[in-house]
């Protein structure tokens, strides 16, 4: 068996879970859920909620700090490179995939939206939460 490898996997998995943990008080405030508290039943038109809820919280909470932080992380090897290619190109690669990345999960985004408000009737509730949430 090759401990080399069985101990990197298993730090792995141990930042994993560190970085879940952390998160766990953010996720468990993050109000996704938008009916069911008391007397509300939840309706269709809430499960549309949760999705969107679920998605701004994916996107906004959780990617947008994490690709700050990849970008933070690409630059500072780009800048302690000193000389060595490799340290460099990982570098480049960590922040060219985190920005491209960022920019493809933020597009399909903004498509998703722009679908939603143009089949979404005027009149609905849902439109006015969404047209608030996107403020037009």
């Amino acid at each position: 068996m090759n401990y080399k490898i069985f101990f990197q996997k298993s730090n792995n998995i141990a930042a994993a879970l560190i970085l879940i943990s952390a998160l766990l008080p953010i996720i468990a405030q993050a109000d996704l859920i938008p009916c069911g508290n008391g007397d509300v039943m939840c309706t269709l038109e809430d499960l549309i909620y949760l999705a969107d809820n679920v998605i701004n919280f994916i996107l906004f909470d959780l990617a947008a700090p994490l690709a700050v932080l990849s970008i933070a992380i690409g630059g500072v090897l780009m800048i302690t490179a000193s000389g060595d290619t490799g340290q460099l190109e990982r570098g480049k690669s960590i922040f060219y995939n985190t920005v491209i990345g960022f920019v493809v999960a933020f597009g399909a985004w903004l498509i998703v939206q722009a679908i939603l408000t143009a089949l979404v009737p005027s009149g609905s509730t849902a439109f006015t939460k969404l047209k608030d949430y996107i403020n037009l």
